[in-house]
């Protein structure tokens, strides 16, 4: 009886360890995350949503040229691979993203850093004679475990504490 028992109870760890594997980088969580951070922007520029690694209905894909064009001037970084899923909220004329990665592991989750602050970078240099350049000052790279946010927002650091709650 108590090898039943510890049969059970071995069984449910592994069901309960599948399932957590499973909804971590779920990619609607990701999308009802940026989702959620863009409803809660005051002044949300006109923009679209972008998906990387896997298709999501209604979402745009992140093509090859993009990725490269946007995380890797003109080459698509290798830190990319790190990434299960990612989502991206980009304006069509401002400066303005809310972008988010899972990665496969914790060491993943710093070489999306690292891009994404290479990115906010970018964005610096070609926003830097912008009228809406006050949005940059703030822009953000946070790591929730293997989630990992760029928020160029009017207030980057609220956006980054909401997707704590979204997450």
């Amino acid at each position: 009886m108590n090898r039943l028992f510890s049969l059970l109870g071995l069984l449910i760890a592994v069901a309960i360890a599948l399932v957590s594997c499973v909804t971590r980088d779920d990619p609607a969580r990701a999308l009802a995350a940026v989702q959620f951070l863009c409803t809660e922007e005051a002044s949300l520029p006109e923009g679209a949503i972008y998906s990387y690694g896997v298709p999501m209905d209604g979402v745009l894909p992140l093509s090859e040229e993009m990725q490269a064009a946007l995380f890797g001037d003109g080459i698509r970084p290798v830190a990319l691979d790190e990434a299960t899923v990612g989502v991206s909220y980009l304006a069509y004329s401002a400066p303005f993203e809310i972008t988010l990665f899972c990665a496969k592991s914790a060491d993943g989750a710093k070489k999306l850093a690292k891009m994404l602050l290479h990115r906010r970078d970018a964005l610096l240099r070609y926003w830097q004679d912008s009228t809406n350049l006050e949005v940059l000052p703030s822009a953000t790279v946070t790591t929730y475990g293997r989630w990992v946010l760029l928020a160029v927002t009017g207030d980057a650091e609220a956006t980054a504490k909401r997707l704590r709650r979204a997450l």
